[in-house]
């Protein structure tokens, strides 16, 4: 099993970058809800104090509070949920990675070795599947390759002693079974295993 490090920040970069602004856009959405249940009742109130009273003084001082820490308090929200989603997406965006390169492999005819994720990573079952099923697949291949082995020593032998016969359909016959054996080799040849 082979492991890896991390050598981009980025991974998957539309994948992460959907997934911070979903995040981001779901604590935007809770600021300005809350924003404005906290402003809504002092504004309300402010406008219906006399312009100049103590309690307009009162008021306009607190929305004034409330503006001056609310905000900052926002933003470094804001800012911590996005380096947390970033994080968070690379548990996605890493097996997503290894998924992609292992399909890329078989897409090539090549058959990957095992894969591992990082501990901590998701998808856990869905690599274990994927293993299970390269192994499968190795396996396959083996019995295929090992088949068409025999069939080949099998069709050279029938070529040897089929020239000493003088029936002529039987060569043509036999010649014909040889190409495809052949034919077979050259389509066997083309899944190579990944060193």
């Amino acid at each position: 099993m082979k492991s890896f490090r991390r050598r981009n920040f980025l991974i998957d970069r539309n994948l992460q970058f959907r997934i911070i602004a979903a995040s981001v856009g779901y604590v935007a959405f809770y600021i300005i809800m809350m924003a404005i249940a906290t402003f809504a009742p002092v504004f309300m109130e402010l406008r219906s104090a006399y312009p100049g009273s103590y309690r307009a003084y009162l008021l306009a001082n607190s929305f004034l509070h409330l503006h001056r820490y609310i905000w900052p308090a926002a933003i470094l929200i804001i800012v911590l949920v996005s380096i947390h989603a970033l994080f968070f997406s690379h548990k996605m965006a890493g097996p997503m990675y290894r998924f992609r390169q292992i399909f890329l492999s078989l897409t090539a005819g090549k058959i990957p070795v095992p894969q591992r994720l990082r501990k901590g990573d998701y998808l856990q079952p869905e690599m274990k599947l994927i293993n299970e099923m390269l192994d499968s697949l190795r396996s396959k291949v083996a019995n295929i390759q090992d088949t068409q082995k025999a069939i080949a020593g099998c069709i050279t032998e029938i070529v040897k002693k089929s020239r000493a016969l003088s029936d002529k359909e039987l060569s043509l016959l036999v010649e014909n079974l040889d190409t495809q054996g052949k034919r077979l080799a050259e389509y066997v040849l083309l899944i190579e295993k990944e060193p």
